[in-house]
């Protein structure tokens, strides 16, 4: 048995685990801190408890609520919208969950817009909810448990009372101030040990805060807890009599007021009085498992293991036909194929894990072995009693006292890994004359090194010492007490490592001459100022130029560069550099600029943090010639010429990044575009990998493609977004991949070279989240008939490719001078890795959707027109199995959206076809926003539910068109957008010799005039009391009612009418119908 902290035994999955005996007491036990403020409306009950859970992971609806419900428990979603909110509904909650968890009694608390901090923040979260028809809230929980003090006064005004903070402590409510309120976090990992002993905690006046997030949280793996441990602990807390609340119900105890008056909560306790913990007497009954805990090969680090997946990589070297994993299980379970079994991973295998209670759980293994390496430097010469070293690539110049003896020398040296070299290190070997080195690669592929020793006292090699500013001739600024000659020499070597921020200035002559620059590990804060440098090769032109550069930090290079060789600039060897180079003079010069540093193939993983990389940022328009090449490492580009004039080559994983459009030609052997806008020719040799904003405008060509990884994100992960745009004609032959990310395509030559045949999955990957945007219609852009073949490709036989499950299209007809018409039928992809795919039109122009189509995901209409001859139903036995906008199963997939958020426009949907009833939600989710529905067909069309306005804080227009003998009506309600100042509005427009109908109680107070046709109301409520009505000459607002609908306005004509009672009798030019229709 294991002996726990609290002094009792831990029995394993299948049975229990003994509650500690720390306080003996059944009765409630005092405050042990007092109360001066008053804060407290009656005593804490001892046991109290309150759950949240944040970040509004879909679990919460579908795991947390029920297990709480069942247990009687209240808690608190804290919901947000970052990272994948509103593009992995599969992962995230929906609003109309937490609408129902709202029903059920759980509250839905504030974990702002964006996961910022700040009062903004908070209040648009809030919107957001209300917009969608969700509750007030009055709790918050800050992103990183970041509290910003200084927005606390201003959301307590607002009608927030608390916010959860961190601590990892009890909150003692007259003690810490409520909007810091402490917590524990709970996620996998942390023992239940813990939770137990943080749950005893709540006697003596203390409050336990219970942080959970995703049970399980599928983007935030760190942070996710198994759902069978979360039932066990609420189990355990309900075995007990712990009562489970929410954050508000702690105003059942606290006046938020007088709280707010405490100080801000401190992070620890020291001086606090000592505090007790109860006894429970039921026992934790812990979760039977099966999981694999631990999968590792002899000899190699254990392997990250996921819910349902491992992943490993191994060096490059290793058999991975042949290998027998140590496999570590739950308690009780099995797993098969067993522990030690050799296994064939040249390709996924399944392992399967049964637990004590029969439970079982798949894991995929995945083995990648490390590219193989194509490194073979020396990175590092080291020759005792050397006065200098000139380094290269291929030659290394050692120079010796001239009475040193340089026969039998016994040089030391590092290479890149992997490699190896003859004769080795250490080797003793006659340098009378120069010595050769073969470096072999991993991919063995060799490389020769010449190491010349020449004798001479004359000294080549000068080391800053000087502390702080100082100037380039004074002689005590270097070692030795000698500075360098005014103009330099070919085989000078400069060597600063100062160990601190300081300038050091260039005041010799204009142009000096050096071969090599170094920067050591304390260069940090350095400034190169004053004249400028000119790199040469350096002993008889067989040592090419070189800045080496250690972990140095950053250091500004201010003076002008002259590149009269090919200039290499190389960092620490080492996967976190930690270099960054700011070029701010001109370069100029015949030659070219080259970056050796580490590149990481894992570009996804690593969230591309500057540390990672050896960096050159080039802020000044240059001139050089030879072309820039980026062995690893990252160069930023802050001007449009910043490259000079050659060509651009990324090999060994290096990355390119600009901040404006660099018009060189590239060439990607294996890199990345971070960020990029390049309108030069491109080759793709092998995979470009992309991350952020990329704009493409030049070809690209090439028998290599190119990867969307996402965009740098969180301090969590890589994160979706980022839009690659293609705008030139392109005839690469590669895969086209983009993960979470925008693939927008200007043009059908974009994607090879507009060959449909190529247009395949096997091409063409959009994954999960993913979208791809196609601009059809206008001058070289997609057709109609184009786009039918496209998605007909990509929808059939996929195979973890093609247009995936969950993704995004787009249809941009911005260009098209005709509508944009498309037959085909769309539907969902079929095979592995398929499913459904929300559908957007959007740009101005006119789209038709003339197929038979079945697809099942949402349709969006961002901006223009969409033209279609039938909407059908989502509810249960009213959909059919085609319709021009799908066949939707639910209502989120039915709800159809109108509009951009957050962005002003116009849409229109036209309706064609002989008249139906549709179920689906109409949300309008833009900004400012006139929405037409233009019933162009023949028979009823009658939408029945209500309006979503999911578009808050601005006004809406419902313009209801029509010139056919087919009718239209709106019988859900029509209501005002939320707008958190109360002036956003609804407005109707009857527009049109058509009539449409209005049967539902409608709550918009904006105006509704008749300029066309008929208007007709069906019920008294069919009107706001609160609107205005004018109803143009030659128009007809029909009262279908028995009754009196009351207006605040009323117009004939635009002429304003008095208060009175209006009707068919007293005002048929303008009235029709049984009704009446008073102004008061």
């Amino acid at each position: 048995m294991k002996t726990l902290p609290l002094g009792r035994p831990l029995l394993l999955a299948g049975t229990v685990l003994l509650a500690a005996i720390v306080l003996h007491a059944a009765a409630e036990q005092t405050a042990v801190d007092p109360d001066p403020n008053g804060v407290l409306l009656k005593p804490i009950p001892d046991k109290l408890i309150v759950l949240t859970f944040d970040d509004a992971p879909a679990s919460h609806a579908t795991v947390v609520a029920p297990i709480l419900k069942e247990m009687e428990f209240g808690g608190t979603i804290y919901v947000c919208d970052f990272d994948s909110f509103k593009t992995r509904k599969d992962w995230y909650l929906t609003y109309r969950q937490m609408i129902a968890m709202d029903a059920e009694g759980l509250e839905i608390g504030n974990h702002t817009l964006g996961h910022s901090s700040g009062y903004e923040p908070v209040m648009a979260m809030e919107d957001q909810v209300l917009a969608h028809g969700g509750p007030r809230m009055t709790t918050l929980c800050w992103p990183i448990y970041n509290v910003n003090w200084n927005d606390c006064p201003k959301l307590a005004a607002h009608g927030y009372t608390f916010g959860r903070g961190g601590h990892e402590r009890p909150y003692r409510p007259t003690v810490d101030h409520p909007f810091d309120v402490p917590s524990f976090s709970i996620h996998d990992g942390v023992p239940i040990e813990n939770f137990i002993k943080q749950a005893q905690q709540a006697c003596q006046g203390q409050v336990v805060v219970f942080c959970f997030h995703g049970v399980p949280d599928m983007e935030h793996p760190p942070v996710s807890l198994e759902p069978s441990t979360f039932r066990a602990m609420m189990q355990y807390l309900k075995d007990n009599g712990y009562k489970c609340i929410a954050m508000r119900d702690l105003t059942e105890y606290i006046d938020p007021a007088k709280a707010a008056t405490l100080p801000r909560t401190a992070s620890g306790v020291k001086g606090a009085p000592p505090f007790m913990s109860r006894k429970d007497d039921k026992p934790f009954v812990a979760p039977a498992r099966s999981e694999i805990r631990e999968f590792s090969f002899p000899d190699l680090p254990p392997a990250n293991v996921s819910k349902t997946g491992i992943r490993l990589t191994v060096p490059y070297a290793t058999d991975v036909a042949k290998l027998a994993p140590n496999i570590k299980v739950s308690e009780g379970a099995t797993v098969s194929p067993a522990t030690g079994v050799g296994n064939d991973f040249t390709k996924p295998q399944t392992y399967t894990v049964t637990g004590q209670d029969g439970a079982i759980r798949k894991y995929v293994v995945t083995v990648n072995r490390t590219p193989v390496s194509k490194a073979k430097e020396m990175t590092g010469f080291t020759l005792t009693g050397s006065l200098s070293a000139a380094v290269s690539r291929n030659r290394i110049v050692i120079q010796m006292p001239k009475a040193g003896d340089v026969k039998a020398l016994a040089p030391t040296f590092t290479l890149s890994p992997f490699a190896t070299a003859v004769p080795a290190s250490g080797t003793t070997l006659d340098f009378t004359k120069p010595q050769t080195y073969t470096i072999t690669a991993q991919d063995k592929s060799t490389q020769t090194v010449t190491v010349a020793v020449v004798k001479s006292d004359k000294p080549n090699a000068f080391t800053w010492n000087k502390a702080g500013d100082g100037d380039w001739s004074e002689a005590a600024s270097w070692s030795g007490n000698a500075a360098p000659e005014s103009a330099g020499l070919a085989d000078y070597i400069l060597n600063f490592n100062p160990g601190g921020a300081c300038i050091a200035s260039n005041d010799l002559k204009e142009g000096f001459l050096l071969n090599q620059l170094v920067l050591g590990d304390r260069a940090g804060g350095l400034v190169l100022d004053g004249s400028g440098m000119t790199f040469t090769s350096g002993h008889a032109k067989n040592i090419a130029p070189v800045i080496h550069a250690g972990k140095c930090g950053r250091v500004d290079i201010n003076v002008p560069l002259n590149l009269q060789d090919d200039l290499m600039v190389s960092t620490a060897p080492d996967k976190d550099p930690n270099c960054f180079l700011s070029f701010n003079g001109i370069i100029s010069g015949p030659h070219a600029l080259i970056l050796n540093s580490s590149g990481d193939p894992n570009v996804a993983g690593i969230n591309f943090h500057d540390v990672h990389f050896g960096i050159l940022q080039i802020n000044s328009s240059n001139t050089y010639s030879g072309g820039t090449l980026i062995n690893g490492g990252k160069i930023n580009v802050r001007k449009e010429d910043g490259l000079g004039t050659g060509t651009v080559t990324l090999d060994q994983f290096g990355t390119l990044s600009t901040e404006s459009t660099i018009a060189n030609p590239l060439v990607i052997q294996n890199g990345t575009l971070f960020h990029c806008s390049l309108s030069g020719s491109i080759k793709l040799n092998g995979t470009a990998n992309l991350i952020g904003n990329c704009t493409i405008s030049g070809g690209m060509s090439g028998a290599g493609g190119f990867t969307l990884h996402g965009t740098n994100g969180t301090y969590l992960n890589m994160v979706p977004g980022g839009t690659v745009t293609l705008e030139g004609t392109n005839t690469y032959t590669g895969p086209t991949t983009i993960f979470p990310g925008t693939l927008v395509v200007k043009k059908a030559a974009g994607l090879y070279n507009g060959d449909s045949a190529k247009w395949t999955p096997a091409n063409i990957t959009i994954h999960k989240a993913a979208t791809l945007r196609l601009n059809v219609g206008g001058p070289g852009e997609f057709s109609g008939e184009q786009l039918g073949k496209l998605l007909g490709n990509l929808c059939t036989a996929v195979h973890e490719n093609g247009l995936m499950g969950g993704s995004f299209l787009s249809l941009d007809t911005a260009n098209a001078s005709a509508p944009v018409i498309v037959s085909a039928n769309i539907t969902d992809s079929k095979g592995p890795g398929g499913g459904s795919f929300r559908f957007k039109k959007c740009g101005a122009g006119v789209m038709k959707l003339a197929g038979n189509n079945t697809y099942t995901g949402r349709t969006v209409l961002e901006s223009g027109t969409l033209s279609v001859s039938s909407l059908n139903s989502f509810g249960k036995g009213k959909g059919r199995a085609s319709s021009s906008l799908g066949a939707p199963g639910d209502i989120e997939a039915g709800e159809i959206f109108i509009g951009e958020e957050g962005r002003d426009g116009e849409c229109s949907l036209i309706y064609t076809g002989p008249g139906e009833t549709s179920d689906r939600v109409i949300n309008l989710a833009g900004k400012n926003a006139a929405v037409t529905f233009d019933q162009s067909g023949t028979g009823l069309l009658k939408l029945t539910s209500s309006l979503l306005i999911s578009g808050y804080g601005a006004n809406k227009t419902i313009v209801l068109r029509g010139d056919t003998a087919g009718t239209g009506e709106i019988a859900g309600a029509i209501i005002d957008p939320h707008d958190r100042a109360g002036k956003a509005s609804t407005s109707v427009v009857k527009s049109g010799s058509g009539t449409w109908t209005l049967s539902g109680a409608n709550t918009h107070s904006g105006p509704t005039r008749v300029t066309q046709g008929v208007l007709s109301l069906s019920n008294a409520r069919s009107l706001s009391d609160s609107t205005e009505i004018d109803i143009s000459a030659g128009a007809t607002l029909e009262l279908n009612f028995t009754g009196e609908a009351r207006v605040e306005k009323l117009f004939f004509d635009g002429k304003p009418q008095p208060a009175g009672r209006y009707d068919a009798k007293n005002s048929p030019e303008f009235i029709k119908g049984t009704g009446v229709l008073t102004k008061g």
